[in-house]
Formats: structure tokens, sequence, C-alpha cells
């Protein structure tokens, strides 16, 4: 069942796209034929637009980048805590993608919107 859409600043089409990209991530686990990378590149953005949607709910402006720790460090001053990824108590490590925001020619940054 597909999901109801939302217009792009909004944080629920977000949401549903985080949700896109981590079923897309599920499903490739189960593919030998899948790279790991290309897994690991639809469960870092279903990451990253998860965290851009809490943004966006706090009201609080993002650059457009695609790194998680950059973002995670922009909820945390808007007074939100984050608990550490792991037992060292290291955060997420950020790689690179692409948002419901991104178009062809679209330059700058996004967010707070």
């Amino acid at each position: 069942m597909r999901n109801e859409r939302f217009p792009p600043d909004d944080p629920r089409e977000w949401m549903n796209r985080a949700r896109s990209n981590l079923a897309r991530a599920r499903i490739s686990s189960e593919s030998p034929e899948v790279y790991l990378e290309d897994l690991c590149f639809d469960a870092q953005q279903a990451a990253e637009k998860a965290i851009k949607a809490v943004l966006i709910c706090l009201g609080v402006w993002f650059p457009y980048v695609h790194d998680l720790t950059q973002l995670l460090t922009l909820v945390e001053q808007a007074g939100q805590s984050i608990p550490p990824a792991d037992s060292t108590g290291k955060k997420v490590i950020g790689l690179c993608g692409r948002g419901p925001l991104s178009w062809p020619g679209r330059t700058g940054n996004v967010g707070g919107i």
C-alpha cells in the first residue's frame, strides 16, 4: 500500500521517504545481487530523511547536506537529546544522498520551512 503524498516541505513526506528507503534496504538485504554499499546507501538515506523530518518539525533550518553527524548536532542544538549509537558513545557518521527537495538545477539550502 502506498503512503499518502504530502508537499516536500511537510515532515510527513520526509518520513514517507525515510520509510521507503528503509524498506528498499531491507528488501535489498535479501538479494545476493545487491551490493552492500547500495544497501548501506538506502539505510543512510532513511536515517537522513528521518532526521530532517524532525528538524522541520522543530522549525530548525538545516543546510543542504547529507552528513548525519551535522544534522544530529542541529537536533541537539534545538534542545533534543541524542542517545549514543553504540557502547563507545560515538554518534552516527554520515554519507551522502538526496532528499525529496532535490531536483535538477536546485542549489542552496533547504529546511526550516
